[in-house]
């Protein structure tokens, strides 16, 4: 659907300067974060083209060049995941994984290494996704004090696509340790401006948390954690969106036999009195099965109503 996303084709003018092309980047993560994808479709083939031209005059032998271009892949996966083009945010993660790899840069690694496990995740490869992210979290965690923010905030949005893995594939241990380890991270940056390594808070942690405890299946868990974020000013658009939905989730009534689809409960003629020792239970002691969440129509889906609203300008 949108694979002229990656189209290469060279420009025929001179090499912009890196200070150019650093700048066209960042305005590029500005349209992802704000949910401008039409302009972003728009704006990505030619400044991935350009950067390729600037690197191929380098002889390929800038490494600031390659942190540029591996970050425009990252933004194209992204935005290809979004349209439904999983083929060819396959293709881009690789350029976007070999480009890191080129740039020597540990914050360009860590925001590969989350757009590839977003990838494997997506196509449900969630156990794949979480050895990827624990080896590099391996490799990049500790001295957080002595980090520069952007370091932090790339190593926590890699942390928090562990967890989003994790919570897919209903391991509970790994979502826990993740979830500690990006609240540890979370104490020493705070950034919430849509620039390359950005938008890592403990806000985007506490949804995470709320967004695992519903996909767990943990009712409870997911109203402890979304209380807070009742008041909490959350900037970026999509996100905003998906944190209302998952709260929505989370508030809604526990079908009739979630208990037992739980494994929780028993059925038949101790129902009554099932439900009797329900209402004594502590909030946070309640778990349902992960299905008794049922995800909205696609049609309501963030993002896309996001982008439909976009490109035609009017509400659907």
């Amino acid at each position: 659907m949108c694979s002229h996303v990656l189209l290469e084709e060279r420009g025929q003018h001179a090499p912009q300067p890196l200070t150019a092309l650093a700048s066209r980047l960042s305005q590029a993560r500005r349209l992802f974060y704000t949910c401008r994808y039409a302009e972003l479709e728009g704006a990505l083939p030619s400044l991935i083209a350009d950067l390729r031209q600037a690197q191929d005059a380098a002889r390929g032998g800038d490494q600031a060049l390659s942190g540029l271009l591996a970050t425009a892949y990252q933004t194209a996966v992204s935005l290809l995941l979004k349209l439904g083009d999983h083929g060819n945010a396959w293709l881009a993660v690789g350029r976007a994984m070999a480009e890191a790899e080129r740039s020597a840069d540990p914050v360009v690694m860590a925001s590969s290494v989350r757009v590839q496990a977003h990838v494997l995740a997506r196509d449900r490869h969630t156990a794949p996704a979480v050895t990827l992210i624990r080896h590099t979290a391996d490799q990049l965690s500790g001295s957080y004090d002595r980090r520069p923010p952007e370091y932090l905030a790339a190593f926590g949005l890699m942390l928090l696509r562990g967890v989003t893995a994790a919570s897919a594939g209903g391991d509970r241990a790994t979502t826990a340790e993740f979830l500690a380890e990006a609240q540890e991270v979370a104490r020493y940056v705070d950034l919430d401006s849509p620039e390359a390594w950005a938008n890592f808070s403990p806000t985007n942690v506490a949804l995470h948390s709320v967004s695992a405890s519903v996909v767990l299946g943990d009712a409870g868990a997911a109203l402890e954690a979304a209380q807070p974020l009742m008041r909490r000013r959350i900037p970026v658009p999509e996100r905003r969106a998906r944190g209302r939905q998952t709260n929505g989730n989370a508030l809604r009534p526990q079908p009739a036999g979630a208990e037992a689809a739980a494994g929780t409960g028993n059925t038949g003629a101790t129902r009554g009195g099932d439900q009797d020792a329900e209402k004594g239970k502590s909030p946070r002691s309640r778990r349902v099965s992960p299905g008794a969440f049922t995800e909205p129509p696609m049609g309501f889906e963030p993002m896309t109503y996001a982008l439909r609203v976009r490109c035609s300008g009017q509400l659907s």
